[in-house]
């Protein structure tokens, strides 16, 4: 009877087909080369395996081919095989289910002159009739297949005169010292970088089993266990190659693939409603050699708590002191919850400029790692995200280079963040090629002693030139108030914060619960977070008066107005002009001054705006169809708009003046002669020509001339520096002071060419 052999590979068993051995004595079946003389003998592999870096029981195919002289194969040649072994423990070889051991067995070739041998290395756990018998791995000894074409002696066979002969061996230990024990690399490590992961968000992660070598270790046995941090939901950890799916704190049998290398996906926890990823604490995926007792393992994790990323210089350099082709070096160090160093840990990086531009130098980095965007993890800097890694010191270095030709104006960017899409920590470092400008309004935040005790303002902070990220800290007198951006609170060190895209940022200061008498609380803001190139600060100061530090300005006085434009100044008010030789459309009827005294606005009763000194023009409704006349305007406290007053009461608001409501449709008992802002620029007085007084927003009524016999109808409403108190004004020149405002004279009782039309106060 026939008896074929067929090998096929299951789990550690690689697969032969098409080879088969009979033993000695039975019929060949093939149509190839005829029986012949074996003058060769020839194993494949040889050695069997490199010596040392078989598994316990790990399985190799060999083959034994039989060659005439010529090199053609003997079909049905005879040859003879044995196993001897000098390890502790031996391995096992077999064909076709025959066992070879120390007493060479005749097997006859197979078609084109193959023996089919089934190899296994030793597997000392199970080495005796299948009863487990603990025991170690051969470190020492080969076991070794033999083969000749020759019977044994005393076999009765004929013996050849001169046999041919061939040997196969794997050695259990290399020459020099024993191998040492497996090696685990996890990939990435970290996990993440620390709390940049969002809640649900999977990383793929590759465990790789090595020997000491530096070999993988193919279908090596590994244990991996999951530990997670107090507090939050339970992250999802999975393997195809693990006895069970889902990991779990108990270490789970897993086995590595052809390559030595095992796959886990790993997941960040999602929520419940109401429920936030925890800000402490880490996952940990831990790999060891043992369920119990383990001698190697290796620990990859994630931290929850946030990273804080930390530069060598910011600016990059100082505002325009790098000529063309200039470079600076930079490093950006990530800085763990715990205060370590983070090595190996993602960082994204972009060279961008403001507005949208292009930058106009390069960067390069270290720790570049492919993308999808960067297949190559080429080093340069672009505007968009590519992520770098950390060195073994949590840092990467940056070299920053200026064009052939630097512009005159302008800035380049580098930031760095913790993801590439909605980052929640970063740090951005520029390089100006010349300084952004910064400007508040309200500046001051508020008249000095105006506010009350707990009261909130809202601050708006322009950046005019191009500067996509500032720099804000709060300066607090003692026992001052609180700032804050959008519910961020502002602290002494300065802080980034990025502007709208307009180039606008809304800003909160509140005074405190309990009002010092002195001192003054300030906002500042810096292009740098040191060395800054451009600063500026918006101020409260708690002692009646201007705020501490915005400047002398012109001393206190006051302008009036004539109709045909004509501009009258008193005490410390300037003069910068007049529409007095001008003809116009319509009379002059108002006037608003720039918030530090260095100009001032006309209007026309047709809604025309006239604009003077350092006071900018930001539209009219000289070219509108009114209900109404013009009778009066009003600037906010930065300058940066204005509002004009109808005599129905209705309100128009330019610039950044906001619309707060009017007095039309009220029903007035006279008509509406002129409008006065708060100065917080959240309200506005509006006056009657009976000297009736309306106040919106935040303004406060301090009395009118409503029920009083006037020589002449009042036109205008100036409020006081600190806003608690303000002046009327009659046509005549007669002035008429309420709450703290004082009266510093008139032109009540002088000839006049033309009558007083408005009044404003520096």
């Amino acid at each position: 009877m026939l008896i074929g052999l067929l090998v096929l590979g299951i789990a550690c068993t690689s697969v032969v087909v098409g080879l088969s051995a009979r033993p000695a004595g039975a019929a060949g079946t093939g149509s190839g080369p005829g029986p012949g003389t074996v003058a060769s003998l020839a194993f494949s592999p040889a050695p069997v395996a490199p010596t040392g870096s078989l598994a316990p029981g790990q399985a190799v195919d060999v083959t034994l081919t039989a060659l005439d002289p010529s090199g053609a194969p003997v079909n049905d040649g005879l040859v003879y095989l044995s196993l001897t072994s000098t390890a502790a423990a031996a391995g096992t070889a077999s064909v076709g289910g025959t066992a070879l051991t120390s007493s060479p067995e005749p097997f006859t070739t197979s078609q084109n002159g193959l023996v089919a041998i089934a190899y296994a290395a030793a597997d000392p756990q199970c080495s005796s009739g299948g009863v487990c018998i603990p025991a170690a791995f051969p470190t020492a000894g080969a076991d070794e297949i033999q083969a000749s074409t020759a019977p044994p002696s005393g076999s009765g066979a004929g013996a050849s005169a001169s046999p041919t002969t061939a040997q196969d061996a794997y050695s259990y230990a290399p020459a020099g010292p024993a191998p040492g024990p497996d090696r685990y690399s996890f990939s990435p490590d970290p996990l993440a970088g620390p709390g940049s992961l969002q809640a649900g968000q999977s990383v793929s992660v590759v465990l790789t089993v090595t020997r000491a070598s530096g070999a993988p270790e193919p279908q090596a046995a590994v244990f991996v266990s999951v530990a997670t941090t107090s507090g939050g939901a339970t992250p999802q950890v999975t393997s195809t190659q693990c006895a069970q799916g889902q990991l779990g704190s108990a270490p789970t049998d897993c086995t590595t693939d052809a390559n030595g290398h095992l796959a886990l996906d790993y997941s960040v926890p999602s929520p419940g409603p109401g429920s936030t990823l925890p800000t402490t604490g880490q996952d940990a995926i831990t790999v060891q050699n043992q369920a119990g007792t383990p001698t190697e393992s290796a620990t990859d994790v994630y931290e929850y708590g946030a990273a804080s990323y930390h530069l060598s210089s910011t600016p990059m350099a100082p505002t325009g002191s790098l000529g063309s082709n200039q470079s600076e070096t930079l490093s950006v160090t990530v800085v763990g919850p715990d205060g370590v160093a983070v090595p190996d840990c993602p960082v994204y990086l972009v060279l961008a400029a403001a507005k949208d531009q292009a930058p106009a130098g390069s960067a390069v980095a270290t720790g570049a790692t492919p993308s999808p965007q960067n297949p190559t993890g080429a080093p340069g800097l672009g505007p968009s995200p590519e992520p770098f890694d950390t060195d073994t010191n949590g840092v990467i270095l940056v070299t920053y280079s200026t064009p052939a030709g630097t512009p005159s104006s302008g800035m380049d960017v580098l930031v760095a963040q913790n993801r590439a899409t909605n980052p929640d920590v970063g740090v951005f470092d520029p390089y100006s090629f010349s300084s952004p400008e910064f400007s508040f309004s309200p500046d001051p935040l508020a008249p000095g002693a105006y506010l009350h005790p707990g009261q909130s303002v809202t601050t708006t902070l322009s950046v005019t030139a191009s500067a996509p990220g500032v720099y804000l800290s709060f300066d607090p007198a003692p026992g001052g108030g609180s700032a804050s951006v959008a519910g961020v609170a502002l602290g002494p060190a300065p802080s980034p914060f990025t502007p709208g895209p307009d180039g606008r940022l809304s800003l909160t200061y509140q005074a405190p619960a309990s009002l010092p008498k002195s001192g003054t609380d300030r906002i500042v803001v810096q292009d740098a977070a040191s060395g800054p190139a451009a600063a500026a600060s918006d101020t409260y100061s708690f002692s009646p008066g201007p705020a501490a530090g915005t400047g002398s300005g012109p001393g206190p006085g006051y302008w009036l107005v004539a109709a045909d434009g004509g501009v009258f100044s008193f005490g410390g008010a300037g003069f910068f002009g007049s529409t007095g030789a001008i003809h116009l459309a319509a009379p002059v009827v108002g006037m608003a001054a720039a918030p530090d005294g260095g100009g001032y606005w006309l209007v026309a009763s047709d809604g025309g705006v006239f604009s003077f000194g350092d006071a900018r023009f930001f539209g009219s409704t000289g070219a509108i169809h009114l209900a109404a006349p013009i009778v009066g305007m009003a600037a906010t406290p930065d300058g940066g708009g204005y509002w004009l007053a109808g005599a129905d009461g209705s309100v128009y608001a330019f610039g950044d003046a906001p619309a707060r409501g009017g007095a039309n449709g009220t029903g007035l008992a006279a008509p509406v002669d002129g409008i006065a802002p708060t100065a917080t620029g959240l309200g506005y007085w509006l006056v009657a020509s009976d000297g009736g007084v309306f106040s919106f927003g935040d303004a406060a009524w301090y009395g009118s001339t409503g029920g009083e016999h006037l020589n002449a109808p009042v036109l205008g409403l100036a409020p006081t520096a600190n806003a608690a108190g303000y002046r009327l004004v009659a046509r005549d020149g007669g002035v008429f002071a309420f709450g703290n405002a004082a009266f510093d004279g008139s032109e009540g009782g002088e000839r006049l060419n033309s009558p007083v039309v408005g009044m404003a106060t520096t």
